[in-house]
């Protein structure tokens, strides 16, 4: 695909400190698709996903067309831009390649140099939303907030679902820090929904938008009482009433009380009825997120938990959910992880562990991680760079409970893998 491969060619990273100048230049190229837009912006450290799925899946019911724009993709590109649940089409995308194309090559002697993968990535999100005329879009930030290419638009409402240590690197080593950084999407007097954090990132949060008199609203207020966690389902009571959840998994409820926050906010401009969030949220499907695939004899759990905060929630879950099953990991994590603490949140004498390498370049290869997982004490019993053959090995074992995770690049081909070879054996 010519728009794909343009797409691939440019420079993956780079983010314009220069108030996104470079993302702006990019979207006036193109009429500015963004200004004509109704946005939902949804930045954190973990959760982001989750929350955009069961806000657009709300909206669904209600009868809005909703876009809704995420990152990274988990099994094809096409997952990254959808509306109502349709994914964009190859034939779609091929559409857009010549004007891009064009524009693309106008930055080849711009002052702040070529555009980013990510930014194109999300300008022709914006275009493609604008062209289909959709009522919202409800978009996910890439990395950060005060220099993701995402944050030109100015939405209706922002939230941040949680602040935690991760890409360190480029955010900052501090939760502090961190959180400066993803307070970046907070605009003027623009709504802010804070999710259950720590009161250090809560702070900056609230400060950086008091600075701009932007209203905030506490996702830790909403009051719900959880009732099922059960792999067939999840429930809890909110104001009386019984709400099911479609994503598993105990910190759901935390992301609920995010999105029913952000559903009140909207509701003092247009009609959300209490008929389309109960149908909302459990309808709202996000895959890799605590997924769970059943086989003839084994169930496989899919979680893209990528850095210690994540792998604290999946192990808590797989305690509540499974009662302590002896669990066959197949795992690979990137080399710019906090490895040592990811894996020392699933050590325990009855867990059995096969090692992989996630897709890319950043992937640690698997003999590195295996030796660093004996050395902690772990039961490894295989590592192969091969996500196919660990899972295969996985499979072949006596245990009745495998868990792949550890990044969306291990999550992502064990699960195009499992739809693929096991076929009508394989159901979620």
């Amino acid at each position: 695909m010519k728009m794909l491969n343009l797409i691939q060619s440019l420079p993956r990273f780079g983010m314009n400190s220069d108030g996104c100048q470079r993302m702006k230049d990019l979207c006036e190229r193109l009429g500015n698709p963004q200004d004509k837009l109704c946005f939902i912006h949804v930045g954190g450290t973990n959760g982001k996903g989750s929350t955009c799925h069961m806000v657009s899946s709300v909206l669904i019911e209600q009868g809005y067309k909703v876009g809704v724009y995420i990152s990274p993709a988990l099994y094809k590109f096409n997952e990254r831009i959808t509306i109502n649940n349709e994914q964009i089409t190859d034939l779609q995308l091929e559409n857009y390649f010549p004007n891009f194309l064009k524009i693309i090559n106008q930055f080849k002697n711009h002052p702040l140099g070529e555009p980013t993968e990510f930014e194109v990535v999300t300008a022709l999100a914006f275009k493609f939303f604008a062209d289909m005329k959709v009522d919202y879009v409800v978009l996910e930030v890439g990395l950060g907030g005060r220099f993701d290419a995402t944050n030109i638009v100015i939405p209706e409402v922002a939230a941040i679902t949680n602040i935690d240590l991760d890409h360190t690197d480029i955010l900052g080593n501090t939760v502090s820090e961190i959180a400066f950084e993803k307070a970046g999407i907070i605009k003027d007097n623009v709504p802010i929904v804070v999710g259950v954090m720590e009161e250090e990132a809560e702070r900056v949060i609230t400060s950086q938008a008091s600075k701009k008199n932007a209203p905030v609203y506490k996702a830790a207020n909403v009051n719900i009482k959880t009732c099922e966690t059960e792999l067939m389902g999840q429930g809890f009571i909110y104001n009386g009433e019984k709400y099911e959840l479609g994503l598993l998994g105990e910190h759901q409820f935390e992301n609920v009380r995010l999105v029913i926050t952000i559903l009140d906010i909207l509701k003092q401009k247009k009609n959300i009825s209490n008929s389309a969030i109960k149908a909302g949220l459990k309808n709202a499907n996000w895959p890799g997120r605590f997924e769970i695939i059943t086989l003839k004899d084994k169930t496989v759990i899919l979680d893209v938990a990528h850095n210690p905060k994540s792998m604290l929630i999946l192990q808590k879950n797989l305690k509540a959910y499974l009662k302590n099953e002896i669990t066959t990991f197949v795992i690979g994590i990137f080399k710019d992880k906090d490895t040592d603490e990811m894996l020392n949140l699933l050590k325990s004498e009855q867990n059995l562990f096969i090692i992989t390498k996630p897709a890319g370049e950043r992937g640690m290869d698997s003999s590195s991680l295996s030796s660093k997982s004996m050395q902690m004490g772990l039961n490894v019993l295989y590592a192969d760079d091969s996500i196919e053959r660990a899972v295969e090995h996985a499979l072949s074992l006596g245990t009745d409970l495998i868990c792949i995770c550890g990044s969306f690049n291990v999550v992502g081909p064990a699960r195009n893998y499992l739809k693929g070879e096991m076929g009508s054996d394989c159901k979620t």
